[in-house]
């Protein structure tokens, strides 16, 4: 069985801020795939135990401010508002939708 990791380094080159805003702002399906792909074959030299990543999860203020998330293999993105535009979130607000978006484990034991 694989434990959780959280991975917040800088984002790995395939995926870029691009590739971001078409999948999870603009909806792109094809873009989807290719996101799906670049995540479920992700490799880091400094962790060579990790193959893959479980999902991505993003927070962007454009209209009213949310995160999303995207499991790696899933088609549907999660999403939670964390507040009405114009208005800044609470911590509280931020730690719990990142909680609740956590992607699943998806990584082969």
């Amino acid at each position: 069985m694989r434990s959780p990791m959280l991975y917040m380094k800088k984002r790995p080159p395939l995926i870029t801020d691009e590739l971001i805003e078409s999948v999870f702002l603009k909806k792109d399906t094809v873009r989807k795939k290719y996101l799906n792909a670049a995540l479920k074959n992700y490799k880091n030299l400094d962790l060579s135990h990790l193959e893959g990543l479980d999902g991505v999860i993003v927070y962007t203020n454009s209209g009213a401010a949310r995160m999303m998330s995207l499991t790696t293999g899933k088609t549907k993105i999660e999403t939670l508002t964390l507040s009405s535009h114009g208005h800044t979130p609470e911590k509280e607000d931020i730690e719990g939708a990142f909680c609740a978006l956590l992607p699943a484990i998806t990584r082969a034991p």
